[in-house]
């Protein structure tokens, strides 16, 4: 641009240019160990947030996990504040109604034998049919029958069905079971 130099001029600035070139050289590298240390930070904090978000997304399935266990132990223990070994029960039960069910049929016996103490036997047909007239005649008709050896009177008269119940007889010293027949 139409001035001239000298050659110390041209020497001074070009060792200034070189200077200066070198200081921002310097800094550029400096710089650019700034921006590999940012970035490797970077990289760092995001893998560490990654890290965080899968520990955050496992902790939230474990705490789904504590809690569902806890509900099933809670119902567990509802259940097993009220869970009762009742086969003694159902046994005592069964025990009790076999013991009432011994006893009806005891009662019976007695009060039937009390009963038929007082009478006289009906196993023959009496030859004085003609005195007792209707008496015998309602007994006729209902067709009662009367055995001996203490069995239980049975009744099957037109208008009832049919009793189906066993009785107990003694006969002498043996006693049999028999829905039909005794003595």
């Amino acid at each position: 641009a139409g001035r001239s130099y000298s050659a110390f001029e041209v020497k001074t600035d070009l060792a200034n240019r070189f200077q200066h070139f070198r200081t921002a050289e310097a800094t550029a590298d400096q710089l650019k160990q700034v921006l590999r240390a940012r970035e490797n930070g970077l990289k760092a904090a995001r893998e560490k947030l990654e890290h965080m978000l899968s520990a955050k997304r496992q902790l939230a399935v474990d705490v789904e996990n504590l809690e569902a266990r806890l509900k099933m132990i809670e119902v567990a223990q509802t259940t097993s504040q009220f869970n009762f070994d009742d086969s003694q029960l159902a046994r005592t039960r069964d025990l009790i109604g076999e013991i009432g069910t011994r006893l009806d049929v005891t009662e019976k016996l007695m009060n039937h034998h009390v009963q038929l103490s007082d009478r006289i036997p009906l196993d023959e047909e009496s030859a004085d049919d003609d005195e007792s007239g209707p008496t015998l005649d309602a007994f006729r008709s209902r067709s009662f029958r009367v055995r001996r050896a203490g069995c239980d009177l049975a009744s099957s008269a037109p208008d009832q069905p049919a009793l189906q119940a066993r009785r107990t007889c003694v006969v002498g010293k043996s006693t049999h079971r028999d829905s039909t027949r005794c003595g």
